[in-house]
């Protein structure tokens, strides 16, 4: 009997829930109807209905209209395909089949973005079979492909699409996700919840008002690529997260995918409303790093790892005839290493990289898999341990200078640089500014004051050839004339033999030199050392004790450079900035980085540098720089 009770039960259970499941559709489905104007006899005519209607026919006819593409083995995917696309249609998402653009692909060969992908309504491709030069990214090209191709993140169409009452899409997505009810972009970890409100999206995409949530967008900004957000409510969002990673986030001519929008133009151009979003975005934002063994792996095949991972391959026959050699100090992020590499790198230059002894050997190993791609870069001959104040900080660069002489590159100008610094000039703007030097040496050198001269009284002997000495900082831009004189002429070895017995040799040694005109040093500067007027431009620093203030923070007595400073670097005329450090301002680094290829891309369309280069004639640096003949010493 209680048998009998309980399957009675569970019988009366079952029909109660389809009874309430039907009036729920019911009631859900004349609600729809209602809202998009579907009432009575007119249901057939509802854009819904017809969407569904099209893509049963198009999965029927087995091709996409308009395009004379067909699916391969379309038996095998035309289950999972409808049920995908009607799902599409029943949550409301705008789909017009007669804007697909449909290309053969195997069963292997469809790359689906997320669960649930669609192109939908002139919108971007969401196949990213291919790389933005026609090669493929991963594997050779599938059969059946016909010479068609799909660029990653290329859009079928300029024009933007209409979004109205919940037809969601979105535009540009190059990494997966899920577009739907919830609409969810990992790229940037962005996402946008029941967006209900008309709006429009395209190249720069609005949601207004309504029920609109979107995560980590604090105020009105952007997020994914170039995505207005309007006036949305803002839940908490925990656990920071991270932004995505892999080698589909550099295509040529590298720009870093930037978290919930960060409009890094508006950065540049000293908005502080953006920058202080940003800030507050970068304080909720843990900065993505890469896996170990990351670049062991992407350095497989290089030659492909150039083209890939968007270094600049190409290049004016101006740059050509101007050859520029680059020492690199490191030790310790080979991430921040390959990103400075990718911004100066250019094939005809010659590249020296020191790793630090002290350098962890995983991330060596890293940093020798990236130099081992690039056959114009090298490695230190030999690997320094590195300690502040003494020697070792100035030798690895000479190592390096000596290596770069001997390469078969007769470069015209050698400038070092650190792990923790990025360019403000592009390799066309240097090739015009160091045209303009005319051979002039960017080195600082004053006169020491009495505070200092502790440093040189360690040597207990005075400086050979009654050489005065001065001080200043390791940073040069330095003519070829120049390091030959330091490398080979007995005066400069002489001197450098000196240096070695005396405190912080680095801040003596170049700037010594660079004005010792007297003894035919090429370049070397003529002037008053003592001038106010006489400035270094091939470095930016801010220094605790120079009143002015740092928006990221101090530490060892030099800013590590925020988001408040990236305007006015973006509008100096300094060669490189020093320091950033990817681990605590990534966003700094990022926008950085953003502009530089900005300028890139600019001057790769137009074919000019915006640059003026009167303003580097005039420098007192260069109106009075040695050029007689070298090593013409008393």
């Amino acid at each position: 009997m209680g048998k009998v009770l309980r399957k009675r039960m569970a019988g009366l259970y079952v029909v109660v829930v389809y009874i309430l499941l039907l009036s729920f559709y019911t009631v859900t489905f004349q609600a729809a109807s209602r809202q998009s104007g579907c009432q009575g006899d007119d249901k057939e005519s509802c854009p819904l209905q017809q969407e569904r209607r099209n893509f049963q026919r198009l999965f029927e006819r087995g091709s996409f209209p308009n395009s004379g593409g067909n699916f391969k083995n379309l038996s095998q995917r035309k289950a999972s395909y409808e049920e995908d696309s009607l799902d599409f249609a029943e949550r409301n998402i705008a789909l017009q089949p007669e804007n697909y653009e449909a290309v053969e692909f195997l069963d292997n060969d469809l790359k689906k973005v997320g669960e649930h992908s669609t192109i939908s309504k002139k919108s971007s491709t969401i196949f990213p079979l291919m790389d933005a030069d026609d090669s493929f990214v991963d594997n050779d090209p599938p059969r059946g492909l016909d010479e068609k191709r799909i660029l990653i993140g290329k859009s079928l169409s300029g024009n933007p699409s209409e979004v109205k009452q919940g037809k969601s899409q979105v535009l540009n997505i190059k990494q997966e996700g899920t577009f739907g009810h919830h609409t969810e972009v990992k790229q940037g970890k962005s996402q946008v919840l029941n967006i209900k409100q008309e709006g429009t999206f395209g190249h720069h995409t609005e949601v207004k008002q309504g029920k609109s949530q979107v995560l980590n967008i604090k105020q009105e900004g952007t997020f994914g690529h170039h995505t207005e957000v309007k006036q949305g409510t803002i839940p908490d969002f925990k656990p920071k997260p991270e932004r995505t990673v892999g080698i589909r986030e550099f295509p040529p001519l590298y720009r870093p995918v930037l978290p919930n929008g960060l409009n890094c133009s508006r950065v540049w151009h000293g908005d502080g409303q953006e920058t202080r979003r940003a800030k507050q975005e970068m304080n909720d934002t843990s900065a993505a790093r890469r896996p170990p063994g990351f670049y062991g792996t992407i350095t497989d095949n290089c030659q492909l790892y150039p083209k890939q991972n968007g270094f600049i391959l190409n290049v004016s026959q101006e740059e050509r005839e101007f050859p520029l050699a680059f020492s690199m100090m490191v030790y310790k992020d080979a991430e921040q290493l390959e990103r400075l590499l990718r911004a100066v790198y250019r094939p005809h230059n010659a590249y020296c990289v020191h790793a630090d002894l002290k350098t962890k050997p995983d991330v060596l190993l890293q940093i020798r898999a990236i130099i081992k791609c690039l056959p114009n870069v090298i490695e230190s001959p030999r690997q320094i341990d590195v300690k502040w104040g003494k020697f070792s900080v100035l030798e690895p660069e000479l190592i390096c200078m000596q290596a770069l002489w001997r390469m078969r590159s007769k470069w015209k100008y050698l400038i070092n640089l650190t792990g923790q610094e990025f360019p403000l000039k592009t390799n066309k703007e240097l090739v015009k500014i160091l045209t303009a030097y005319k051979g002039a040496n960017d080195i600082l050198g004053e006169r020491p004051k009495e505070r200092n001269k502790w440093r040189w009284q360690k040597a207990k002997s005075p400086p050979p050839h009654n050489i005065i000495v001065a001080k200043g900082p390791v940073h040069v831009a330095a003519s070829r004339g120049f390091v030959d004189f330091l490398l080979h002429y007995s005066y400069a070895r002489d001197f450098l033999a000196w240096t070695k017995r005396t405190a912080i040799p680095d801040e003596t040694f170049f700037a010594t030199l660079n004005n010792m005109h007297q003894f035919g040093v090429p370049g070397s500067y003529t002037g008053n050392i003592t001038s106010k007027r006489r400035i270094m431009l091939n470095r930016f620093k801010i220094w605790d004790t120079s009143n002015r203030t740092c928006g990221g923070k101090f530490l060892r007595n030099i800013c590590h450079f925020g988001l408040e400073e990236v305007a006015g670097l973006s509008r100096s005329r300094h060669f490189v900035a020093n320091k950033f450090s990817y681990d605590f301002y990534p966003l700094a680094y990022d926008c950085m980085e953003q502009w530089y290829f900005d300028r890139v891309r600019r001057e790769e369309k137009t074919g000019v540098a915006d640059i003026d280069t009167r303003y580097y004639s005039n420098l007192e640096l260069v109106k009075h720089a040695y050029r007689g003949s070298a090593g013409n010493g008393p």
